[in-house]
């Protein structure tokens, strides 16, 4: 069994018998493969934000779309 349903099936697994209990705990077999591909794409994902004249915006709906779009002009 793979993909998507073993994941969904250990991390139901975990929350439901490790989550915050004893079991909560480090494990030495862990390789943190994926925490070490998630930082890579955030990396990449914060320079591409840092070298780029274009900024993030929410969405035309958002209630917070008034105070980000009051901001602009301090932002270069």
């Amino acid at each position: 069994m793979g993909g998507v349903a073993a994941g969904k099936a250990a991390a139901d697994d975990y929350t439901a018998k490790r989550y915050h209990q004893q079991g909560d705990e480090w494990k030495p077999d862990w390789t943190f493969a994926g925490a070490a591909r998630d930082l890579g794409v955030l990396y990449a994902l914060g320079q591409q934000l840092a070298d780029s004249r274009q900024w993030p915006n929410w969405s035309q709906d958002s209630e917070f779309r008034a105070t980000r779009d009051a901001s602009a002009a301090a932002r270069k």
